[in-house]
């Protein structure tokens, strides 16, 4: 993702902090969050950053809008924009 799309996510993430994906995704992560966050490197955790993210089938986002609402997202490539 372009820095200017990064930018235009945080801003419009600031503007809706709960931000949560708009479609049912077959295969989507929203029941298994918590579990992904215990598998989250502790660097990340104690951080509070990603320096860079990349998801090639973001499907409905749910993981990419739990880390952005955590976390600093510094850089993020997501699915046609690889």
């Amino acid at each position: 993702m372009k820095q200017n799309t990064v930018d235009m996510l945080e801003m419009q993430l600031s503007i809706f902090p709960d931000a949560k994906p708009f479609l049912k995704w077959a295969g989507g992560k929203t029941q298994l969050l918590d579990d992904l966050y215990k598998r989250l490197p502790s660097s990340i955790v104690q951080k509070g950053e990603i320096e860079r993210y990349v998801e090639p089938f973001v499907g409905g986002g749910a993981f990419f809008f739990f880390l952005k609402k955590n976390f600093r997202v510094k850089e993020a490539f997501l699915g046609s924009e690889l």
